[in-house]
């Protein structure tokens, strides 16, 4: 087991440092200390976007996921009971349609063909906010269908999608008193 800080270390890479590592249920980082080994030379990593140099493990989450590719300069990242979240930027500072909802926090998806539930819009203008005025829009890729559920999905005369989905952590907030 690995657990550690995480990082920016440029704005397009995660750091995670250890400060713990345990091998066999044994807590081994003092032994690597003080045999100034460094876990690079104990362990291999082959993976896309992935390096480790000494005791850092390098992360560029634009190789991570899937496709479609993201290009994106990261501005903060911080790690709390739900998972990690990433605040990101476009590194191209592409020119963005005029919002039909406008807000502070939200997700658009332009041009191209975006299956979303069981329909598949072709040459989509689809802007994703909260369902709740003002907040941050608290979005999760695994489950958007039940955030989806709890909100509402608006189809507009000119072809425009607007989706209010319901904050994530609040549906799981709900989850747990259930």
């Amino acid at each position: 087991m690995l657990d550690g800080t995480m990082s920016l270390s440029n704005p397009t890479t995660l750091a995670l440092n250890p400060v713990e590592i345990v091998v066999d249920g044994k807590p081994s980082i003092a032994l690597m200390k003080s045999a100034n080994v460094d876990l690079d030379e104990l362990l291999t990593i082959n993976a896309p976007g992935i390096t480790l140099i000494k005791n850092t493990l390098y992360m560029r989450p634009s190789l991570l996921f899937p496709p479609p590719v993201f290009t994106i300069a990261l501005q903060a990242v911080a790690v709390d009971e739900r998972g990690l979240f990433l605040e990101a930027a476009s590194i191209q500072n592409p020119s963005f349609p005029n919002l039909v909802e406008p807000r502070d926090s939200y997700i658009v998806i332009k041009g191209g063909d975006a299956k979303f539930l069981n329909v598949m819009p072709v040459n989509i203008l689809m802007e994703i906010v909260s369902a709740s005025s003002g907040a941050r829009l608290d979005f999760s890729l695994y489950d958007y269908r039940s955030q989806i559920a709890g909100g509402l999905i608006k189809f507009r005369p000119d072809g425009a999608i607007v989706a209010y989905l319901r904050d994530y952590g609040e549906l799981q907030a709900k989850e747990k008193l259930q």
